[in-house]
Order: C-alpha cells, then sequence, then structure tokens
C-alpha cells in the first residue's frame, strides 16, 4: 500500500462519553482518540470516575464470665464494634479495539487497562456496656467506648476489562448509544454493567445510510 493510499484510508476521531453502571454506583466520563483503517479503529482511552461504594458494618460484642459460683457473680460486656467503608475508582487508562460496521452506525468494542481502586476504612470502634449482674438481676453498669484499630486507606492499579457495543441511533448525528460488561479484578469482586451515552469527533462520525 502506497503512502498517498493510506494516508487516504486513515481516519481520526475522538469519542467523548459518558456511562453508569446500572448495578452499582460507580460511573465515568471518557475520552478516546482513535485511528480508523477500514473496519478497525483503535486508541487510548482516559476515565475520570465518579460514585462510591459505602458499606457500615457492625459486630456484636456479648460475653460474661463467672466470678463467684455460691453467688451467682457475674462480669459481662454487652456493645457493638463497628467501621464505615468506603471503595472508589476514581481513574482509569487503557485501549481500546473496535470493530466498525462499513456505514459506522455499529461498533464493537474490546478494551483493556488499569483502574485506579482505593479503598478506605475508618477506624474499628468498640461501644457498649460492662455490668456485673448477680443471678437475674444488674448490679453494676458503665458505658464504655474504644477504638481497636485505627482506619487505614489502600491505593492500587487494578486490571480492567471489557467488551461492549455502541449502536448510532441517528443518520445525521454524532450521537451514540451503547452498553458494556466492565470487570475491574482487585480485592472486590467487581463486575459492572454499564449504559453509556457520547458523542463523535472527526472521521467516520456521519457516514451512517
Amino acid at each position: 500500500m502506497s503512502s498517498d493510499t493510506l494516508r487516504k484510508t486513515l481516519e481520526f476521531r475522538i469519542l467523548m462519553e459518558a456511562s453508569k453502571a446500572l448495578n452499582s454506583p460507580f460511573g465515568g466520563v471518557s475520552i478516546n482518540p482513535q485511528i480508523i483503517i477500514g473496519p478497525f479503529s483503535a486508541g487510548p482511552y482516559a476515565t475520570l470516575g465518579f460514585g462510591k461504594e459505602t458499606d457500615f458494618l457492625s459486630t456484636p460484642v456479648d460475653k460474661e464470665t463467672l466470678l463467684n459460683q455460691t453467688l451467682q457473680l457475674f462480669t459481662g460486656t454487652k456493645g457493638n464494634r463497628t467501621t464505615n467503608t468506603k471503595l472508589v475508582y476514581p481513574m482509569e487508562f487503557g485501549g481500546i479495539v473496535s470493530l466498525n460496521t462499513e456505514n459506522d452506525r455499529v461498533r464493537l468494542n474490546f478494551g483493556y487497562g488499569f483502574a485506579r481502586q482505593e479503598f478506605s476504612r475508618d477506624g474499628i470502634t468498640e461501644s457498649g456496656i460492662d455490668f456485673v449482674r448477680q443471678g437475674d438481676d444488674i448490679i453494676e453498669e458503665k458505658p464504655y467506648s474504644f477504638e481497636i484499630e485505627k482506619g487505614k486507606t489502600e491505593k492500587k492499579w487494578v486490571q480492567s476489562r471489557k467488551i461492549g457495543l455502541d449502536v448510532k441511533p441517528f443518520k445525521k448525528l454524532n450521537a451514540y448509544l451503547g452498553f458494556e460488561i466492565q470487570q475491574r479484578r482487585g480485592d472486590f469482586r467487581d463486575l459492572n454493567f454499564n449504559a453509556k451515552a457520547g458523542w463523535t469527533f472527526g472521521g467516520g462520525g456521519k457516514k451512517g445510510k
């Protein structure tokens, strides 16, 4: 293929899109510049993520110790250990390869990249009541609260894989809608079903017939 023919064959476009997971709070805004060669297109992508997954964890504490068998005297504790967790994916980078129909109305995408996973946990706090019991009667009780473990934040890059389909519903507009399945392979099982909407700038954007 000559250089003149290659220049005529090559096209360039930029895809900008927003996505939102249907089964989780995560979403993102992405930019994806692509080079188009025949039915194929490929290029890098960058995503700024939004949304967070939070959880409140509570574990009951309930224990008693016998002090005196004859007097039926016991000492005990009733309370809870609690903490809050948060998971976010603030950014992601990778590459996408697409197979396009001749009129560019339908596009099958395959993506691979790395997402920034940030997991934070507040300190683990235990609070409740210490008591002294004789038989069925509580003869003394005192509230307590203390921190068992300090909070922590873990940050790492995890693999991200996705496959999706984009459809251009309007012939004379560069807008497209899409759906993709995305899996991030970190410490948490995270399989997302993402709905997308975007706009195409440049080559291939107005070929629909």
